[in-house]
């Protein structure tokens, strides 16, 4: 439990980091939810799930970091959400228990547009190679429209001091920096 708080303390406080340089940036740019029912991208077995879905479902709209925007299915619903001054946060891969759906990584997603990846476990580029599947389902958007999104990928004190601080970014995105 002691480390489970130690992580979500500290991928916290990475994301509110993140957030202030993309509210800095960006300013707010508030998700709409369009119609439809709203699914988990996940399915209901968790980051494994290969559920395929045909039935339409909600969308929010997310702004990239030049201010074009998306559509993208709704990740909020079903997961945890702190509010914040700045916005709404949602912990996407945590079930509505507050329970990681994965220990190797967690991703929470913020009304203003931003996204954020802790990496919690070694090796890290595994770790991210595994965020970075899920976000793929997530988001349902090519490599190169997920590039243009305000993500910020990070790596707390408590896994790696070497990385702790500094934004890996995703691995198929310019400056990405080489995990082990």
């Amino acid at each position: 439990m002691k480390k489970i708080l130690i992580i979500a303390a500290s991928v916290l406080i990475l994301v509110i980091g993140a957030l202030v340089v993309a509210f800095l940036v960006l300013g707010r740019a508030p998700a709409t939810a369009g119609p439809g029912a709203s699914a988990n991208p996940f399915g209901t077995g968790g980051l494994q799930s290969q559920q395929a879905s045909t039935t339409p479902t909600a969308t929010t709209v997310i702004r990239t970091r030049g201010g074009d925007t998306l559509s993208i299915p709704d990740i909020t619903t079903g997961h945890p959400a702190i509010t914040e001054q700045s916005g709404t946060y949602y912990y996407v891969t945590q079930n509505a228990n507050g329970d990681e759906m994965n220990q190797d990584f967690g991703i929470l997603y913020g009304t203003d547009s931003s996204i954020a990846v802790g990496l919690l476990a070694e090796p890290l580029g595994a770790s991210r190679l595994h965020a970075e599947t899920a976000l793929r389902k997530l988001l349902q958007l090519p490599d190169s429209q997920i590039c243009a999104l305000n993500v910020t990928v990070m790596v707390p004190p408590s896994v790696s001091d070497v990385y702790a601080g500094t934004n890996v970014g995703l691995s198929f995105c310019p400056n990405a920096v080489t995990l082990p």
